[in-house]
């Protein structure tokens, strides 16, 4: 009875901690000059970030630019690949960040198989408390950069929960088999 008990606890756990995890997935979306972009950020759970916003490090990145595919992250541009989200809405000196966003001046960046690397970063400083988004590909163009968390499927945590109870009933037919033996 006492393993059935922490056979439980551990299904639990193992469920609770599926809903708690700190890699998460982001779909995002770039349109502006001539380009449009999308695809989805794999981001770990580093802090909190400035205005109530949470700090991601991007590890990995997929999607297309104009049809180009997305090859992976990279370091162009002194970028520090931090998603700040929800976007923040204070910047780094303490002042209102208007519209919200999710990058710093850093930015995000990434290379794509023929139009090569790209930068996504805050183009103008925090301190005028203005806030546009551009992508850096050799000429640099402003454009649009929206970010939304991509949700944990509900069905996740009851899925575990159901593999928990059919190794447990697989554990005690064996135990029950070893008894009668």
């Amino acid at each position: 009875m006492k393993l059935l008990a922490s056979a439980a606890l551990a299904t639990a756990l193992m469920v609770g901690g599926l809903s708690s995890a700190s890699a998460n997935t982001f779909d995002w979306t770039f349109l502006g000059g001539g380009y449009s972009a999308s695809g989805a950020f794999i981001g770990t759970l580093i802090g909190p970030g400035p205005g109530g916003s949470a700090e991601y490090q991007l590890s990995g990145i997929t999607g297309v630019i104009n049809s180009d595919p997305i090859t992976g992250p990279s370091g162009f541009a002194s970028a520090d690949n931090i998603l700040y989200f929800p976007a923040s809405t204070v910047g780094i000196d303490g002042n209102g960040q208007t519209p919200p966003t999710f990058v710093d001046s850093n930015g995000i960046s990434f290379s794509a198989l023929t139009t090569g690397p790209w930068n996504i970063f805050n183009y103008i400083t925090y301190e005028t408390g203005t806030a546009i988004t551009n992508a850096d590909a050799c000429c640099g163009v402003v454009g649009t950069f929206n970010v939304a968390e991509t949700p944990l499927p509900a069905t996740l945590p009851l899925f575990a929960s159901g593999l928990g109870a059919l190794g447990l009933l697989g554990w005690r037919r064996k135990r029950k088999a070893q008894a009668a033996a």
